[in-house]
């Protein structure tokens, strides 16, 4: 039986095919961070916080309404 949450599993996927998940954050942090990433040669995936997902906080520190996004990276080829 798989004990992994919905988080655990996506960060699992993207771990194999590259990806490296950097930071959580909302704006304007967030265009501040994804541009940076990029000028030093990162591609950028963003994917949304899940709501109750105990791996990526709680509802107090990131609300559901879709503004917070984890950062993910990995080299361009």
């Amino acid at each position: 039986m798989n004990m992994e949450s919905p988080q655990q599993e996506l960060d699992d996927r993207l771990a194999k095919e590259g990806w490296e998940r950097r930071s959580v954050l909302s704006e304007p942090r967030l265009s501040e961070a994804v541009r940076e990433y990029r000028e030093l040669g990162f591609e950028v995936r963003l994917e949304p916080v899940r709501s109750g997902d105990p791996d990526t906080g709680c509802d107090t520190c990131f609300p559901a309404d879709g503004t917070v996004r984890i950062i993910y990276t990995r080299r361009s080829n």
